[in-house]
């Protein structure tokens, strides 16, 4: 979750610690703002649009099927490394 990898990095900073040196700090969601921290935040990227589309698919599929519906759906994804765990 971005937001509080953000929030943490902004609390290091006040206790006079650096990101990335003395701890690395990542994220999850690519929020917009993880771009524009500093230092950058690296996160990982799931598309919103393919985690809605397989969501909804799952509520189709439940509407249909009476069976135990396959509860594992991977939606693919990407690390974007930035300078907060020393990329870039």
């Amino acid at each position: 979750y971005d937001a509080g990898a953000i929030q943490l990095i902004k609390l290091l900073k006040v206790k006079g610690l650096r990101v990335p040196g003395d701890l690395a700090v990542a994220g999850f969601g690519d929020d917009p703002a993880a771009d524009l921290i500093e230092p950058g935040l690296t996160t990982w990227h799931q598309s919103p649009y393919e985690i809605g589309r397989q969501a909804f698919q799952f509520f189709l599929d439940q509407l249909v099927q009476e069976t135990t519906p396959d509860l594992l759906h991977i939606v693919p994804g990407q690390l974007v490394v930035r300078e907060s765990t020393g990329g870039r």
